[in-house]
Order: structure tokens, then C-alpha cells, then sequence
């Protein structure tokens, strides 16, 4: 009995300095044993531990987007589903989010993200014509699985959407719905009001991208109409038909 006694006395020992070393582990450590890098993301200057911790600057396919911090629940690890809750916080780009990793696939929820409009430009692809203002992406849920999206319902708003180039046009604010469709994900783009009406709809796939919108111009404003010049083709009522396809670019 007194053998039986002390081994699990030294049994509970081990256990509680396990759980003290494995609570404090240097998250810069575990971190270091991946290269410095999670998929896309790569983290500079990382502290705290894989509890609590923080990347004091984070890129995203190089790109440094700012000061990521985030909180690992421990009891949801032990259920097999770990939960993080996840900020970024940077000069540029401000965002949170909550993830739940299920087995190969990570469903967010809560998720908001504010990021500088000029992101969009690649996809935009119109020569001489640079967007600017904010982007603010609100999801409620989303499912990533295998790198790509399969359930998603959200919304976003390009506030104080600006285009600029020879001439620089402020269009107001632009919003786009959309949601999980048919393997892929469908949505409406359309104005909130502003010197512009925007009037269509796109479809991301994994194949890549498709957009159609009618842009119609609400005012004589000459700056306006030499901008809408350079987009689209012509339409009968003065506005200009803009058809937008692309493909995606991987995640490394």
C-alpha cells in the first residue's frame, strides 16, 4: 500500500509539472520548430507562450500586415477541437476572429477584418485605375477546408470607396453580400448611395473568379465621366458594362 501511495504521489508530481512546463512553454520555441512559419503566415519577434502569446509583426505571403496576438483554450484542446481567439492589430490591417480547428478543416466565426482597398487592385486588373479607402469584411461563420472556403456567409463595404489615376473620383460606399453557392461562392455588389449606382454580381470558384456590374453615373461630374471612360464598354444610358474574371493565385 505505501508503494501504491508514493507512486501516485509521484505520478500526480509528474503530472503537475508537466501541465507547469507545458502552460509556460515558450511560444518563440514552438514557434522556432516550425521554421518561423504557419502556412501562409510567417511571425517576427514572437513572445508570451502557445497559451497567450503574441507575434509582434506578421506576414501574410510577405506582406506585413501588423501585430497578431492570440489565445489558446486549454480545455478545448483536451476535447480535440482547439479553439483560438485571434487579433491583429497593425497600421493597415485591424481584424479579429475566433477558430476552431476540426480535423483538417478550421471554422471561423465572429470574424471581422478591416484592410486597405489598394489590396484590391490585382483582381481589379484596370490599368491606370488604383482604388483606394477601406475595406471592412464582416463573416459570421465561415469553414476553410483544405485551404479553401466551402461555407461562407458574410459581407463586405468599401467605405469611401476612391478610384484614382489621371483623375481622382470619390464613389461613396459599395457593398458586397454573398454566401456558400454551389460548390463555390456567389454575391451582389451594389452602391449605398453616392455619385455612381453599382448594380452587379460575382462568383469565386475554385477555378478562379467572374464579376459583372453595371456602373452608372448619377452625375455630370467631368472628372467622373473621364474615369468611367477607361472602364468597360459603353452602354446605351451613359453607363459602362465592366466584365471582371481571374484566377487564384496558391497559398504556399
Amino acid at each position: 500500500m505505501r508503494f501504491l501511495r508514493n507512486f501516485l504521489l509521484t505520478l500526480l508530481v509528474l503530472l503537475g509539472l508537466t501541465v507547469l512546463v507545458v502552460a509556460r512553454f515558450p511560444a518563440a520555441t514552438a514557434i522556432g520548430w516550425l521554421g518561423g512559419r504557419i502556412g501562409p503566415l510567417e511571425l517576427d519577434r514572437v513572445g508570451g507562450t502557445v497559451w497567450e502569446g503574441y507575434a509582434q509583426q506578421t506576414r501574410v505571403l510577405g506582406e506585413p500586415v501588423g501585430r497578431l496576438r492570440w489565445s489558446l483554450g486549454p480545455t478545448s484542446v483536451l476535447r480535440g477541437a482547439p479553439r483560438l481567439d485571434l487579433e491583429l492589430e497593425g497600421e493597415r490591417y485591424q481584424g479579429r476572429t475566433e477558430a476552431v480547428l476540426a480535423g483538417r478543416a478550421i471554422e471561423l466565426s465572429g470574424t471581422r477584418l478591416r484592410l486597405p482597398a489598394g489590396t484590391l487592385k490585382p483582381a481589379l486588373g484596370i490599368p491606370g485605375i488604383v482604388p483606394d479607402g477601406i475595406v471592412e469584411l464582416d463573416l459570421p461563420v465561415a469553414r476553410i477546408e483544405n485551404g479553401y472556403p466551402t461555407a461562407v456567409q458574410g459581407r463586405a463595404v468599401w467605405r469611401e470607396a476612391v478610384v484614382s489615376g489621371a483623375d481622382t473620383v470619390a464613389l461613396g460606399d459599395i457593398e458586397m453580400e454573398f454566401a456558400s453557392q454551389g460548390g463555390g461562392i456567389a454575391g451582389v455588389i451594389k452602391d449605398l448611395g453616392g455619385p455612381l449606382q453599382v448594380e452587379g454580381s460575382f462568383e469565386f470558384g475554385l477555378r478562379g473568379y467572374e464579376a459583372e456590374v453595371l456602373l452608372t453615373p448619377r452625375s455630370e461630374e467631368p472628372a467622373l465621366q473621364r474615369v468611367l471612360g477607361r472602364i468597360g464598354e459603353p452602354q446605351p444610358d451613359g453607363g459602362r458594362y465592366l466584365h471582371i474574371t481571374g484566377s487564384l493565385l496558391p497559398v504556399r
